[in-house]
């Protein structure tokens, strides 16, 4: 009973670690819109989804293979040590494109300072998951949001006159991830003295995983950030403001996604199980029922919210509401077979898998968006979506002829 008792706020604590992270990301954009006008707001909310693009596909390449090994002090150093290096590289071309898109270089510096620092907390928040310490998570987390709650509460309450900007409010986002990182209790964290030579170790003992997960994180995400980014030259920044404003709104309600895989992964991995399909489809089952409810709620609140957000960026939300519910109706359902593709090791089956998710949604959502403006662009990703996690379960049923459940 003490072990059922103690996995259970083992449990507790990872979800409350991946909810506030989902927190800090989604509460910065949702906060966003009451401070800035719809250009502005929507210069942020493009930095926070191509920061947090590198972050994903880094962490798929560094913090997901902990999960999977059972890391050393010594792994965790060069894990890390890696993560600095990619995400520093990573960001620094993010800033070129930024500056290449017009949106000036003060922007493009306040890039590459939330790259590292939002890159670098994922990594550990990951770390902390493969080491069975979500408190060391939940503490980064935390700090993240405490420090962005004061940050906000105070550019809102104690000074109105000032005039936030998208980059004084990327560098508030960015400085509690930051700050948190240096409060993290894994002593294999060192400031990164030897880059070349950790992450070439590295990458000679587990590139080749490494590359497999993050090549399908990055082709998924960079699908559907993608179609989004294609929203500001064919809409306009407000159109991508309001878009982005729905999907952070709703993304509140996909918290649990990521927690559910962490935790799986770290324990069942260890355990050698692999899952059932029964027991998989329940978990995708009850987590597709989340998104529908928070779009319900949504709707409910969304008049209450125009008191403070910009009409326009309300218009443009409430009008996308429900295809973006289907696009994290479609993320529910998947969650069952990419748990099971991890837990049978079958990178091979995770890359395929997400290459043609990644695909339907992309092809679908460029072509309604250029078709039908952005409702076309959300239904495009909705449905692609969908599409996608048929294909996830088609995968696992194949693979689950030949790896048996245990």
């Amino acid at each position: 009973m003490k072990r059922r008792a103690m996995f259970n706020r083992s449990n507790i604590r990872a979800l409350a670690s991946s909810g506030l992270s989902s927190l800090s990301n989604a509460g910065a954009v949702l906060v966003a819109a009451s401070i800035l006008g719809p250009v502005e707001y929507g210069r942020f909310s493009l930095v926070v989804m191509l920061v947090l693009l590198v972050s994903v596909a880094v962490n798929a390449f560094t913090g997901e293979v902990l999960l999977s090994i059972a890391p050393s002090p010594a792994e965790r150093l060069r894990a890390y040590t890696t993560t600095w290096s990619l995400a520093l590289i990573a960001s620094i071309l993010l800033a070129i494109l930024l500056v290449v898109f017009g949106t000036g270089w003060n922007l493009a510096a306040a890039c590459v300072i939330a790259g590292v620092s939002v890159t670098l907390q994922a990594g550990l928040r990951s770390g902390a998951f493969a080491r069975m310490e979500p408190g060391d998570a939940l503490r980064l987390a935390c700090i993240w949001v405490a420090i962005l709650a004061a940050s906000f509460g105070a550019l809102i309450w104690l000074d109105p006159a000032i005039e936030p900007t998208s980059v004084s409010l990327t560098l508030i986002w960015c400085s509690g991830a930051l700050v948190g990182a240096l409060f993290s209790s894994d002593r294999s964290l060192v400031l990164p003295l030897k880059p070349v030579q950790h992450t070439r170790q590295w990458l000679r003992s587990h590139g080749k995983f490494g590359l497999s997960l993050a090549y399908g994180v990055l082709s998924d995400a960079g699908a559907r950030n993608a179609v989004v980014t294609a929203i500001a030259p064919v809409a306009g920044l407000a159109q991508l403001g309001g878009f982005r404003f729905a999907q952070s709104a709703l993304g509140l309600s996909t918290i649990v996604f990521s927690a559910a895989r962490a935790q799986t992964l770290a324990v069942l991995s260890r355990q050698k199980r692999v899952g059932g399909l029964v027991g998989l489809a329940i978990v995708s089952l009850a987590l597709s029922l989340i998104p529908v409810l928070a779009s319900a709620a949504l709707l409910v609140v969304l008049p209450l919210l125009g008191r403070f957000i910009d009409p326009q960026i309300i218009d443009v939300a409430r009008s996308l509401i429900w295809p973006i519910a289907l696009l994290n109706i479609g993320s529910a359902i998947s969650q069952g077979p990419q748990i099971g593709l991890r837990l049978r090791s079958d990178a091979a089956m995770i890359v395929f898998a997400r290459s043609a998710s990644g695909l339907t949604l992309l092809v679908a959502g460029l072509v309604l968006l250029h078709a039908f403006g952005l409702p076309g662009a959300a239904w495009g990703m909705a449905g692609g979506r969908i599409v996608g996690a048929m294909v996830w379960w088609t995968c696992l049923l194949v693979r689950a002829r030949s790896t048996p459940a245990v």
